[in-house]
C-alpha cells in the first residue's frame, strides 16, 4: 500500500463522499472508487459503507484513519527534517517572525552579528501568526520563530530576547501633545482596535485583561491583521491601541504616542525546537541574547 492512496482514503473519510473526494483529489471519481476498493480487498475489512446519503466510514476504517493520519504525518515530519539538516548544511536558517517583531532593534543587531560571524549564512525569512508559526516550527518547516509574548508546548524552548513597553497609540487631533502618560481609563474613552487573538494569544489576553479590570464598556474591535498595522488604523480615526515600543517607529503620521499607566510590557521571545538545533540555530539565539 502506497502512501498515495492513504491520502486518497483520508480524503473520503473527511469529505464523506466519493464525488467530493475525487473533485478535492481533482480527480475522477471511478478511478478514485476503485483505489478504495481495492485498498478495502487488500486489508480484507470494508472501510466504508455506501448509501444514497454518502458514503460513511466504518468503525475498523475510523481505527484505520486514526493511524494513516499519524503516518503521513510522521512521513511529512520525515520530510522536512532531512530539509532541515540540508539547510544547516548550506548555512541557511529559516526563521519564522510575527509581524513588526524585525522592527525590534535587539533582532536587527543579532541579523547582522551572526552574518559578521558567518559571513556565509543565509536568512529565509517568514511572517505569520503564532499558531501558524508554532506548527511549522514542529513540522521543522522553520528553525527558529521571533514573536511577541510567549506560548507552551513542552517541544518548545523559549529564550527571552527582549521587553518593550507598551504604548498608548491615539489619533493626534484627539489628545494634546501636552500629556505624558496616559491611563486605561483615557485609552478607553473610544473603542480599543486590536489583532486577532491568534495573531499573539498572550499578548491579545494581557491587553483585554486589563482593560476588563477597568471596568466600562469599551468596545474591542480586533480588526487589525497584524500588530504592526495598528497604528495607521488609530490614524484613520477607527479608535486607540496599545502597540510595543518598536511599532511607535514604524508609523508618526496623525498619530500620538504615550507611555501608558500603570505600565505596561510585553516580552520579545525566540522559539527552538527543545531537540538539538543545528550549531547555526545556536549561535543565531547567542547572538540576539548577547
Amino acid at each position: 500500500m502506497d502512501l498515495r492512496r492513504l491520502r486518497m482514503f483520508i480524503a473520503v473519510a473527511e469529505q464523506g463522499s466519493i464525488t467530493k473526494a475525487a473533485k478535492y483529489l481533482h480527480m475522477e471519481q471511478p478511478p478514485l472508487s476503485r483505489q478504495i476498493a481495492s485498498m478495502e480487498e487488500e486489508l480484507g475489512v470494508k472501510l466504508f459503507s455506501r448509501s444514497r446519503r454518502g458514503t460513511n466510514i466504518t468503525e475498523l476504517g475510523s481505527l484505520f484513519l486514526k493511524k494513516a493520519i499519524l503516518l503521513l504525518r510522521e512521513r511529512d515530519n520525515l520530510l522536512n527534517y532531512i530539509k532541515t539538516l540540508k539547510r544547516s548544511r548550506d548555512k541557511m536558517i529559516r526563521i519564522g517572525f510575527s509581524a513588526g517583531v524585525l522592527n525590534v532593534e535587539k533582532i536587527v543587531i543579532g541579523l547582522k552579528k551572526t552574518k559578521d560571524i558567518q559571513p556565509n549564512v543565509q536568512f529565509e525569512l517568514i511572517s505569520g501568526n503564532a499558531e501558524d508559526l508554532t506548527e511549522r516550527l514542529l513540522n521543522h518547516d522553520l528553525d527558529i520563530i521571533l514573536m511577541w509574548g510567549s506560548l507552551e508546548n513542552k517541544s518548545i524552548k523559549l529564550y527571552k530576547i527582549s521587553e518593550e513597553e507598551m504604548y498608548a497609540a491615539i489619533a493626534r487631533k484627539k489628545m494634546p501633545e501636552m500629556l505624558s502618560r496616559v491611563t486605561l481609563a483615557d485609552l478607553c474613552s473610544e473603542d480599543l482596535i486590536l489583532f486577532p487573538r491568534e495573531v499573539c494569544n498572550e499578548l491579545y489576553d494581557a491587553i483585554t485583561k486589563s482593560i476588563s479590570s477597568i471596568g466600562g464598556k469599551t468596545v474591542i474591535r480586533p480588526i487589525s491583521p497584524e500588530i504592526n498595522c495598528l497604528p495607521p488604523l488609530v490614524a484613520a480615526g477607527l479608535g486607540n491601541a496599545i502597540v510595543p515600543l518598536s511599532i511607535t517607529k514604524t508609523y508618526i503620521r496623525d498619530i500620538s504616542y504615550f507611555p501608558m499607566e500603570p505600565r505596561m510590557f510585553c516580552q520579545i521571545l525566540a522559539a527552538v525546537r527543545k531537540e538539538v538545533p543545528s550549531q547555526l540555530v545556536k549561535l543565531f539565539v547567542h547572538t540576539l541574547r548577547k
